[in-house]
């Protein structure tokens, strides 16, 4: 494995080549298995494919990064990678192998999956379509459905949670609430209906935050509570992490928010909210070139984003104060 005793050789500034090989146990076609390249931010600096060979190429800078990936079935891969300038430039060559995740018991249950032997084919017909209609926008019709659900089959965890989600959208909090906390009972494994508890208690204090902090922080307080359930329950939650950086920044703890951003972030690269803070965080801290990898990869993973021009404003700030420094 590629550990902390290699170094990629490269003239110090330039775009260093890193190439290496995966190998998964038992798999023939490597196609498509996604590489990452990360510094100790959490931040994605260099994302690239396998080819069938299992063969891939990231480019790397300066600097102490972690080499990820992540295949259903298997342990994460996280080899730490120390890129060092050297006169006689070179590259890398890793080899990463996955091993297969060892699960025991009940484990291997998904506390949200759904038991379609316990509910009646109506009602199950009829939870996919409110669903769909979610998917296609129409959240009224997927509301309505929803609620006839819960009235015939009132211990549905999953119609609890998805009707709470769609309260949610509509602002009707006290409503989300409610839905959340019976689907918290019902299905008391899941960490997904703590952690729409902790977001519907950030939206009801941002929605109250003319109210001052005396009415405020006890719905942070009471969100924070939530989250951290959430992640015991769920330590592999990048969104309970997420909403926990996101209350911490608010409340001007930058260390904590930087730390559950980033873990966030090591969870699912992917995350754009947590990006987007994480930046504020760098912002807020004057680290400009943490900043500005952060609005990068935001900018990367989502091209079409409808906040694209506000993105695109904020990092022209970031590189006007970086030039200033």
């Amino acid at each position: 494995m590629f550990s902390s005793s290699g170094f990629a050789f490269s003239q110090a500034g330039a775009r260093i080549p890193l190439r290496g090989h995966l190998v998964v146990p038992g798999a023939t076609d490597l196609n498509n298995i996604e590489i990452r390249l990360v510094n100790q931010s959490g931040v994605v600096v260099s994302r690239v494919y396998t080819n069938s060979q299992g063969d891939f190429e990231l480019i790397g800078y300066i600097g102490t990064f972690s080499v990820e990936s992540t295949l259903d079935g298997f342990a994460p891969i996280r080899e730490r990678v120390d890129v060092i300038s050297n006169s006689g430039g070179g590259a890398a060559i890793m080899s990463l192998a996955f091993t297969r995740s060892e699960r025991i018991g009940s484990s291997t249950v998904d506390p949200d999956a759904i038991d379609r032997t316990r509910w009646a084919k109506d009602v199950l017909d009829e939870y996919d379509k409110a669903l769909e209609d979610s998917r296609k926008g129409n959240t009224a019709k997927a509301a309505t459905r929803l609620e006839g659900i819960v009235r015939k089959a009132p211990d549905f965890y999953s119609a609890h949670n998805a009707l709470g989600t769609l309260y949610q959208q509509e602002k009707r909090l006290a409503d989300a609430e409610r839905e959340y906390r019976r689907a918290r009972e019902l299905n008391p494994r899941s960490a997904q209906p703590l952690i729409n508890l902790g977001s519907v208690y950030i939206q009801s204090a941002d929605a109250r935050s003319a109210e001052g902090s005396a009415v405020t922080r006890p719905l942070q307080e009471a969100a924070v509570v939530f989250l951290q359930e959430a992640v015991r329950l769920n330590p592999q939650s990048a969104p309970a992490y997420a909403l926990l950086g996101t209350l911490a920044y608010r409340n001007g703890n930058l260390t904590a928010a930087e730390e559950d951003l980033t873990r966030a972030l090591r969870l699912d690269p992917h995350l754009g909210s947590a990006l987007l803070t994480l930046a504020n965080v760098y912002t807020r801290g004057q680290k400009w070139e943490y900043a500005l990898s952060a609005l990068d990869t935001y900018l990367a993973d989502n091209p079409t984003a409808s906040n694209r021009e506000q993105i695109l404003e904020a990092r022209a700030r970031v590189v006007q104060n970086r030039q200033t420094k």
